[in-house]
């Protein structure tokens, strides 16, 4: 399989062998630029078909296609750490989206992909503390300025870096501005979150999720392995 990195335009060249039926991510080893690769759907070898005896009780039961769907519907709807238990698994991540600018959120809606992100929008500040009293959401995004009569945006960072180390480690926060530079680490650091994105970059926040994630897992891979911790 070959791969051209979108920075350089280098041709990398990847054994078939070795090429994982999921989404995946490379170094480009000349610009070190990060490229996310689709791999080509791999054609399932088919099975002789054989015959077999009924089950007792099985009458009516979904058939082989029925049973497959749910099972795709079931995991779809299993918990992000749940699912990331499973070998080779995909985790869906949720977002809890907290910003009242209408037209950002449906920007939002649009950029992320629904197969891999949950997205959950809280109206006011009430709407998002009691939806952080769950345990599913991942991932905030949040506007300083969000539900301001309440001084939600400032409350919401507030709570979240109150939190326990651990649970605290399990919420990666996103702070969203137009003040703020995209992918800025000393800004984060300094606001006490994961990532900064600019409101002009909302539209590519997915892949600037991933982006930040991957480098954040890699960061602290060195730890969570000493630890026995999961990646985020």
């Amino acid at each position: 399989m070959n791969v051209t990195c979108t920075q350089c335009h280098m041709k990398i060249g990847i054994e078939d062998s070795k090429v994982p039926n999921t989404p995946f991510s490379i170094k480009c080893p000349r610009c070190r630029e990060t490229i996310t690769v689709q791999p080509p759907q791999k054609e399932e070898p088919t099975l002789p078909q054989r015959s077999r005896p009924p089950i007792p009780g099985a009458e009516g039961a979904a058939g082989g296609n029925d049973a497959m769907a749910l099972l795709s519907e079931l995991f779809s709807k299993m918990s992000p750490r749940a699912a990331a238990d499973l070998p080779g698994a995909w985790a869906r991540r949720n977002i809890l989206l907290c910003h009242n600018d209408e037209a950002v959120r449906a920007k939002v809606g649009e950029t992320l992909d629904e197969t891999r992100y949950d997205l959950h929008i809280a109206d006011t500040a009430v709407d998002a503390m009691a939806q952080l009293r769950e345990p599913k959401d991942d991932i905030i995004v949040l506007d300083p300025q969000f539900d301001q009569g309440r001084q939600g945006g400032v409350g919401m960072l507030q709570h979240v870096n109150g939190l326990t180390p651990n649970n605290r480690r399990r919420m990666y926060l996103v702070l969203v501005s137009p003040q703020l530079k995209t992918l800025d680490t000393y800004l984060a650091f300094i606001n006490g979150v994961n990532l900064t994105v600019n409101t002009e970059d909302i539209g590519q926040l997915e892949q600037i999720l991933e982006r930040s994630i991957r480098d954040f897992n890699e960061a602290y891979h060195p730890f969570n392995t000493a630890a026995g911790l999961t990646s985020f």
